[in-house]
């Protein structure tokens, strides 16, 4: 006599597969094979199981279900039907052999590679889309620009024409020196000195931004004042939607004004030019407005979640303070 358990593995089969019967004929082909995957895993010796799962699959898929019906009862016709059907609809996957087992274990990761070639060749093409377009448009200014200054009435056609054409000229015939610093400086000297100010100032911003996002973070998250908490989260939200090119001129607006009020010999930071001294410090706090607003917002949020833990209200329960 069978024991208990099998009985009761049988009662739970026949339970999945009655779902799983509803499932196909209410045309919920997800739950239907759900459930005949897991009536057929409490009795593997169940044809209907097999069958249903061929029955919501592609044909070349249902092959191995119908011809797990067929081993366990060979005399199955709508098995040997279904088969049938299947082999002559689908196409049938081959089954992994020695010789290619070796092929089917890289593919995946050929896969792999090929989608990270591709993104970076999408990345690539957009990012020299973007420079070539602020090429041009940086040429289109300039000769609307002159044409302005020469009082003259501006063609926009013409001046489109003119820019490409001086767009296409600075690409294929690079000048070999720039006029820098009242001098003729070749043009590999210019791009290295600004590359390398230009990634000193992007590094400085950035370790501004990380730790006064972090520190402010922090605080807003800890402080109990119900009036400062809105307050920061404002000034966060500020420094997010701000234009950089905004921020740039008040900033300039307000050294110049301080600058004026105090009656002083020269501006508290330099307006103008580059230096590795005060000449840095707004251009830094420019670039860093807005990942230090980002920083503080994730630092906020997450130190609220930790804070919200039980172990932390349990600690705070115990006497100890935050």
């Amino acid at each position: 006599m069978p024991d208990s358990h099998s009985f009761n593995q049988d009662n739970h089969a026949q339970e999945a597969l009655a779902e799983a019967i509803a499932c196909y004929n209410r045309n919920d082909r997800f739950n239907a094979r759900q459930w005949a995957i897991r009536a057929a895993l409490l009795n593997p010796r169940l044809e209907t199981p097999w069958l249903l799962l061929a029955a919501v699959v592609k044909p070349e898929y249902a092959i191995p279900y119908l011809q797990k019906v067929l081993a366990i009862n060979p005399n199955n016709q709508r098995a040997r039907d279904g088969l049938q059907w299947a082999e002559q609809n689908g196409t049938i996957i081959p089954q992994p052999t020695q010789e290619n087992e070796e092929e089917l274990e890289t593919k995946p990761h050929q896969k792999r590679t090929a989608g990270y070639a591709g993104m970076l060749l999408r990345r690539g093409l957009s990012s020299l889309f973007i420079l070539l377009s602020i090429a041009y448009l940086t040429m289109l200014g300039t000769h609307m620009a002159e044409q302005g200054k020469q009082r003259l009435s501006i063609d926009f056609g013409q001046a489109t024409l003119d820019a490409l054409k001086s767009t296409l000229q600075y690409i294929f015939n690079h000048p070999a020196t720039y006029f820098w610093h009242k001098e003729d400086v070749a043009w590999i000297k210019v791009v290295a000195e600004l590359f390398v100010h230009s990634t000193g100032l992007l590094l400085f911003s950035l370790l501004i931004a990380a730790i006064a996002g972090i520190t402010l973070g922090v605080i807003a998250a800890l402080v109990r004042s119900k009036q400062a908490r809105p307050l920061i989260v404002f000034l966060s939200i500020l420094g997010i939607s701000t234009p950089s090119f905004l921020l740039a001129m008040l900033l300039r607006i307000v050294n110049v004004d301080v600058y004026q009020w105090l009656n002083l010999s020269h501006a508290l930071l330099p307006p103008t030019g580059f230096g590795w001294d005060g000449h840095i410090i707004m251009p830094a706090l420019v670039l860093a407005a807005r990942p230090l607003a980002q920083i503080m917002q994730v630092t906020y949020v997450s130190m609220q979640e930790v804070l919200a833990q039980d172990y932390i209200r349990a600690a705070k329960a115990r006497g100890a303070s935050l």
